[in-house]
């Protein structure tokens, strides 16, 4: 079969696993014989526009006749059998689909985040969960200012949730939407999509890692640094645990702060941004991975990683985390912002081998069930075979 697979690029100085997904969906694709295409755009470009481009963005966002030439021109090209989205804000827009739409090709979008429901994508403001703009108007979203801490730059970021949430993009254009845990779906569907077109698979990794069978002692958070991620709890339970290891990979808003920080602490190590094949190497050898997380967050593929890995994960009970993360079967729950908690749970972990090797073993199994190449091509190709079938039904 034909496959296009489209994805916009985050910004340099605001990395995500995103990136990481799609290049795994078209490595399993192709290792199993079939034809991928791809149309990517780069959100780094936005720097070198004009001041007429970027203030033509608020209604480019919301459907770029420049992203419609760009799809239309790669299906004529590829001639898929199905086109499959990632992330499309805010170059490529929603103006992608009504160019499968005139091409007559089924359309799936995966839904990485809470985009086509929350203006900034995160359902959190201020410290907590927020789903103000759920079931109603996203005027708060520009109000607070929820897209990148700006009024301004939350306009087109509201407008693309309000316009198309009135002309029912989402119902009339996508053919099947992929969510990625029972969470997010429920968040979704009850934010207004429809629910029989919200598939549920989970991100699926190309080239996993063998498991470990033994560990080097110290604890690990591997990812972005910022607010919603709950750093600063992680790093309050460690200086309660001045006698436990942590070692800190990523970047983000935050990392100024936490390289400063941890300065003043003995037991952790911060390492900023590192390449992906180092970061599952040292993962291999942690004895757990902490995602302290007090957002919805869908499908942290560190999480993934880990359970390949064997190595079990400390995680908060909210979101995509309470479904992936099994209390005392692959890992431990704390509440979400509990330092306390997050302290007990380190310290049961690194003292307990009997719980720790049953813990790790467990969460190997679920990766091969639910995260291996194998599972994963098997459950996409399920979504592509929906999305036709949705499409004829429609036309």
């Amino acid at each position: 079969m034909r496959f296009l697979v489209v994805h916009e690029k985050y910004r340099s100085t605001a990395p995500s696993g995103e990136l990481g997904v799609f290049r795994d969906e078209v490595a399993v694709l192709q290792a199993a014989g079939h034809e991928v295409h791809t149309l990517i755009a780069d959100n780094d470009a936005i720097d070198g526009f004009s001041h007429i481009q970027k203030a033509s963005m608020a209604v480019g966002a919301i459907w770029n006749p420049s992203g419609y030439q760009a799809m239309r021109q790669a299906l004529q090209k590829a001639k898929p059998d199905v086109a499959h989205f990632h992330n499309t804000f805010p170059l490529i827009s929603p103006a992608a689909y009504d160019a499968c739409q005139d091409a007559g090709v089924p359309v799936v979008q995966t839904l990485h985040n809470y985009r086509t429901i929350c203006p900034s994508g995160t359902l959190f403001r201020n410290g907590k969960v927020c789903t103000d703009c759920l079931h109603g108007s996203p005027l708060p979203a520009i109000r607070h200012g929820c897209y990148r801490n700006s009024q301004i730059q939350s306009v087109p970021a509201a407008a693309v949730v309000w316009t198309h949430r009135l002309m029912r993009t989402w119902e009339r254009k996508v053919d099947l939407f992929i969510a990625l845990t029972p969470t997010q779906r429920n968040l979704l569907i009850e934010g207004g999509l429809p629910a029989e077109r919200v598939a549920l698979k989970p991100n699926l990794m190309s080239n996993p890692p063998a498991p470990r069978t033994d560990d080097d002692g110290y604890a690990i958070y591997l990812g972005r640094l910022a607010e919603e991620k709950g750093i600063d709890y992680m790093l309050d339970a460690f200086e309660r645990l001045p006698e436990r290891s942590l070692h800190i990979y990523g970047g983000g808003p935050m990392a100024e702060a936490v390289e400063h920080r941890t300065k003043k602490l003995d037991n952790v190590t911060f390492f900023g941004h590192t390449a992906h094949s180092v970061c599952v190497d040292r993962l291999r050898g942690a004895r757990l991975l902490i995602q302290p997380s007090i957002w919805h967050e869908p499908c942290p593929m560190t999480v993934r990683e880990a359970f390949a890995c064997a190595t079990p994960v400390v995680a908060s009970r909210l979101g995509g985390l309470q479904d992936m993360v099994e209390h005392e079967i692959n890992g431990l729950h704390i509440q979400p912002g509990n330092t306390v908690e997050l302290a007990d749970a380190i310290n049961r972990l690194m003292d307990d081998d009997v719980l720790h090797g049953r813990l790790a073993r467990a969460a190997r199994k679920k990766f091969e069930a639910q995260y291996a190449p194998d599972v994963g091509l098997e459950a996409l190709l399920e979504c592509y075979e929906r999305a036709m079938v949705n499409r004829r039904r429609a036309a």
